[in-house]
């Protein structure tokens, strides 16, 4: 079993890069907009995504539970690549917003399982103080992921178009699955629970615990308002830069980014979590005012 975590967890690194390779990212919402015709209902179908995200939240959840974390893992990237399968056939604002709710279901299924499985995977490796270097690592290797599609996507956006970078994406979120098929549990922990007895325990805890109720509500304004700030901004560099050129503004973000995450672990034992992550917000928001 443990040379099965060693193995998972070298795979989580390898699934992380192409589970976040996403070469349109940036021009989301200009893609959204061309294909809508309008700005409104491109926010709408946007908003979908994390709201179907939202609300699929606990019932996949309790899948995860259920049926251990491969199988849901497994589900993220199958219905991940579905979904941009759907953006890239899009002809109308209906097609759009089928592809988001599909998404939100996937993100579902991945919000929460793949800590977790990381966390087993330590586990069983007698590791679990290196938890928040390795997920710090892992998130890292999501933002350079990042930084690569960007760059990417750029030289694609500027010789191609925009369906073409949802087709690379599309195969890389299929590859994946392929890589992930390879994943073993090691965790013979799986509950069998109820959506309603999750919603008691999960509400106790919120409703109870003061840190996990003002972090959780911070969360809900900073993800509700962040998204549609980040997906938009492309809209208002598009009246100023060529497609392409918008693409590839976030490339210094998801630098910065990775090697923020890199490091994530040393910085909270030097200046502790709550510093780290006042700071932190701090700084996103500034640079988001001058951006």
């Amino acid at each position: 079993m443990q040379k099965n975590a060693e193995r998972n967890l070298k795979l989580l690194n390898i699934l992380s890069f192409l589970d976040s390779f996403r070469t349109f990212d940036a021009v989301l919402a200009i893609y959204f907009s061309q294909v809508t015709g309008n700005i409104a209902s491109s926010m709408f179908a946007l908003s979908l995504v994390n709201l179907s995200a939202s609300l699929f939240e606990i019932p996949t959840g309790v899948f995860s539970d259920n049926v251990g974390r491969k199988k849901t893992m497994l589900f993220h990237y199958f219905f991940g690549a579905l979904a941009i399968g759907f953006y890239f056939i899009a002809q109308s604002t209906t097609v759009l917003i089928i592809g988001a709710i599909i998404l939100g279901f996937a993100l579902a299924m991945s919000s929460g399982s793949i800590q977790a499985y990381v966390y087993e995977n330590l586990e069983m490796l007698g590791k679990t103080n290196h938890f928040k270097e390795f997920e710090g690592k892992r998130r890292s290797i999501e933002k350079y992921s990042l930084l690569v599609a960007a760059v990417l996507g750029t030289i694609v956006i500027k010789y191609f178009d925009i369906r073409t970078a949802l087709l690379l994406t599309i195969v890389s979120r299929l590859l994946a699955f392929i890589v992930g098929l390879s994943l073993k549990d090691v965790s013979n922990n799986i509950r069998s629970i109820s959506v309603i007895a999750q919603v008691k325990e999960a509400w106790n805890y919120f409703s109870t615990d003061k840190v996990i109720k003002y972090i959780g509500l911070a969360k809900i304004i900073m993800h509700g308002g962040g998204n549609v700030e980040y997906r938009f901004k492309s809209i208002f560099y598009k009246t100023i830069l060529p497609d392409w050129l918008v693409s590839s503004v976030g490339i210094l973000n998801s630098l910065v980014s990775a090697i923020v995450m890199r490091n994530t672990d040393k910085i909270v034992r030097k200046i502790g979590i709550v510093k780290s992550l006042v700071i932190g917000e701090f700084l996103n928001r500034l640079i988001i005012s001058i951006l």
